[in-house]
């Protein structure tokens, strides 16, 4: 399929601080992908009927900024996403203009943008082993040996 042949769709894109704006977006795993800056993962938005977020599926593990709550889960949504139109048969489609004036809305009611997280919040971790009370040695640093991430032969 010629780039020209490629699907579009219209999707909402919202970066974390900024508003979020109605952008054409060819439909495709690598268009997607490199919005949210790595893996996906979708997540339906609450009370809005059709549609689904799409996210960066590790975005709370590697600390992402804040970008909106989702108060119906009691969760909050981290980096960059877009909001699409889900089909029953799991395709991505356009949003309507029904569905942009609702997904604009809902964001603009529950942004993030100057949430402050502690240290010790849900949108990150560390694993620690102890060591006969030396202190705490790093999981990954057991697994893989020397803290550069080498591996000890």
């Amino acid at each position: 399929m010629s780039e020209k042949e490629k699907k579009q769709l219209r999707a909402v894109v919202k970066e974390p601080g900024k508003p979020a704006e109605v952008r054409m977006l060819t439909d495709e795993y690598t268009v997607y992908r490199e919005l949210v800056g790595g893996l996906i993962e979708t997540v339906p938005l609450p009370d809005i009927e059709g549609v689904i977020a799409v996210l960066n599926e590790e975005g709370k593990l590697i600390n992402l900024d804040p970008n909106i709550f989702l108060p119906e889960y009691n969760d909050l949504l981290v980096g960059t996403f877009l909001v699409v139109g889900d089909s029953r048969y799991g395709d991505f489609k356009s949003l309507t203009a029904a569905q942009i004036e609702q997904v604009t809305r809902y964001i603009a009611a529950n942004d993030a943008s100057g949430y402050e997280r502690g240290e010790d919040e849900f949108v990150g971790f560390e694993v620690y082993a102890s060591s006969d009370g030396d202190g705490k040695i790093p999981f990954m640093e057991i697994l893989f040996g020397e803290k550069d991430g080498g591996a000890e032969m």
